[in-house]
């Protein structure tokens, strides 16, 4: 791995917390604090009011805490703790009840560099992580298959292209981004289900800023049961219309695949089969999805509890389906 250019100042990094202000957050920061990378802040963002935070959080002068007064969702947190960050070279963004391991930043920075002294103006480097239970038992490691360069990020992330979840995986933990792409993925507007892959989608659609996928494992993804609230069993809903709006940026076969594995999928881990086979019977219509994914699609509605475990995670964008979403319930109020 290219190391950091020690020719020029070392580039300051910082890393952006959204929460809610739930204790978990604590473990989170202190794997923020304790990266091997010299040159990195922390900022938490907290979405509205939590009176207990500060006595959690450690004691150390790289700790900002910004807060709302009130709650604005984990778009809103995540934009203030970027605006809190300054003039930095690198955001990483870092989900509250996420874990990046030691070496996370010093990594991606270096790939970063790597990238920018090749000629790129803006850079997002993206990682492996492990998913794991909240006692730390590591579940698996994904994506398995990394993201060409290239390739579109629709393509990766919806186009199925095995039967086997956890091919296709990206979470807003995995990133390391300029500070320019930082900004530019945060004008997709206000919160709302896969927020995570648009924004994704819209530094894909910049010819100034190259994606990258390094090939390392660099943090865990804790799982969390699936909602059983009314607005989490309604996010299947969010998840379809989602795809109808952004047809036009999807090819038929990105949107077929997406409708089946992600949207019908998780109506399904939602316990809503009726709604499921109408995302199906609307996908057979168009005739727009590929064999793997209904064979995802079968495999995961004639075995249930596999899609509840596949599905564990209470991130929409960042579903287990095809990738990733963003999280709903506590964690929206917050892929894949």
């Amino acid at each position: 791995m290219t190391s950091v250019d020690e020719s020029r100042t070392t580039p300051r990094v910082v890393a952006v917390v959204p929460t809610l202000g739930a204790p978990h957050v604590v473990a989170a920061v202190r794997s923020a604090l304790d990266q091997t990378y010299p040159n990195l802040e922390v900022v938490v963002s907290v979405d509205g009011p939590a009176a207990d935070l500060a006595a959690l959080l450690p004691d150390d002068g790289r700790l900002r805490v910004v807060w709302s007064a009130e709650s604005r969702g984990p778009r809103a947190a995540r934009a203030a703790g970027i605006d809190a960050a300054g003039p930095v070279d690198y955001i990483a963004l870092l989900d509250d009840d996420d874990r990046w391991h030691p070496d996370k930043i010093s990594r991606q920075v270096a790939a970063a560099e790597a990238a920018i002294a090749a000629g790129a103006r803006n850079v997002a480097v993206l990682c492996r992580m492990n998913l794991v239970e909240p006692d730390g038992r590591t579940i698996q490691t994904v994506p398995r298959r990394l993201l060409s360069p290239g390739e579109r990020v629709a393509d990766y992330l919806f186009v199925r292209r095995e039967v086997k979840p956890g091919s296709a995986v990206v979470a807003a933990s995995m990133a390391l981004l300029s500070r320019e792409a930082a900004l530019d993925a945060m004008r997709t507007g206000a919160s709302h289900l896969h927020e995570d892959w648009e924004a994704l989608m819209r530094l894909d659609d910049d010819p100034s800023t190259v994606i990258l996928m390094l090939d390392e494992v660099l943090l865990d993804y804790v799982v969390q049961p699936v909602g059983g609230s009314a607005s989490s069993r309604a996010a299947w809903r969010m998840s379809r219309d989602w795809f109808v709006d952004h047809r036009s940026q999807l090819t038929p076969r990105e949107l077929g695949d997406g409708l089946l594995c992600v949207t019908a999928v998780l109506a399904a881990a939602q316990g809503d089969r009726r709604g499921a086979m109408a995302v199906a019977h609307s996908v057979l219509a168009e005739r727009s999805a590929g064999w793997r994914a209904w064979a995802f699609f079968g495999a995961t509605i004639l075995v249930p509890r596999r899609l509840a475990r596949a599905l564990s995670r209470r991130r929409v964008p960042l579903p287990r389906a095809s990738g990733t979403g963003g999280r709903t319930t506590a964690r929206q109020r917050r892929r894949s």
